[in-house]
């Protein structure tokens, strides 16, 4: 009863940090060298495969981790965002979504 509580609250977690990673990729395509909007998406996803593992969303954790990878190369100069990227991050919060309304048999 009680991991069905944490796990609705992670439904809801996840619906407000996909909201804002929409918002910090979109302005991420307008200022593709702000360090804070890449810091605030790196965050996102940590935060995404932490919390995912921690209450039995492990393939949305594995997803998140594969993004999370990614911005961390881009935090440390190793890439750069372009518009490949922030198509595959936009896809990508329709795929968390996905898993997420799946596990739950349904969008919130």
């Amino acid at each position: 009863m009680i991991l069905q509580e944490y796990r609705r609250a992670y439904r809801e977690e996840v619906e407000d940090l996909l909201a804002d990673l929409e918002a910090f990729i979109l302005e991420l395509e307008a200022q593709p060298h702000q360090r804070a909007l890449l810091v605030n998406v790196f965050r996102i996803m940590h935060t995404l495969k932490g919390s995912g593992v921690m209450f039995g969303f492990d393939e949305v954790s594995l997803y998140a981790h594969q993004l999370e990878r990614v911005f961390d190369l881009i935090r440390r100069g190793r890439a750069d965002v372009g518009r490949e990227l922030i198509d595959l991050c936009l896809a990508a919060r329709d795929i968390i979504r996905s898993m997420i309304d799946e596990q739950f048999g349904g969008a919130a």
